[in-house]
């Protein structure tokens, strides 16, 4: 019998397409350029220590970064306290929800102050959103796929406009079909 992998994403990382208008001030978080190590488990908001339900929740939380005052760090880091204390509560809010059922996955990413990144033009917040958070979420998914899954269908299936903005279900029937994410 197949499980079923579910992709949850409570945030909004994208904007809706619009015309160009003004290039995206420039950004450079902690580490651009690079995406964040998700083999190492302190990267990860949860990570269960067994995969023992029949379903596994694949969970991207709300932006929970806000720039301190008097900083000017428009992305934050995934070791930043106040955005993984910010995670952590989105967690309890929605994840938590799946416990029963599912073996909840959750990957800390950087993310873009969401006050910056709301009063850009939606070109210039697409680019910046399309970013560093875009490159971790995506790794951190890959990663998942490459290194959690057993053979089983996957589902991504966010529940608003998220990484991936639409509901795309895959089959896989073998762990070395894991070479690409689908578009």
């Amino acid at each position: 019998m197949y499980g079923l992998r579910v992709l949850v994403s409570a945030t909004v990382l994208f904007a809706i397409a619009a015309p160009p208008t003004a290039a995206a001030p420039p950004v450079q978080p902690a580490g651009a350029g690079s995406v964040t190590n998700y083999s190492d488990a302190t990267t990860w908001l949860a990570l269960p220590p067994e995969a023992r339900k029949p379903v596994d929740v694949f969970y991207v939380y709300p932006t929970a970064y806000h720039m301190p005052a008097g900083s000017d760090a428009k992305i934050a880091a995934v070791t930043d306290p106040g955005m993984r204390q910010g995670a952590a509560a989105a967690f309890a809010r929605q994840a938590t929800a799946f416990a029963d059922v599912g073996n909840i996955y959750a990957p800390y990413y950087r993310q873009a102050d969401a006050t910056y990144a709301l009063s850009l033009p939606p070109a210039a917040h697409a680019k910046v959103i399309e970013g560093a958070p875009l490159a971790d979420v995506t790794a951190a998914f890959k990663y998942y796929l490459k290194h959690y899954t057993r053979d089983a269908p996957s589902c991504w299936s966010p529940t608003r406009r998220g990484p991936m903005s639409a509901h795309i279900c895959w089959p896989r029937t073998s762990r070395r079909t894991h070479g690409s994410v689908p578009a």
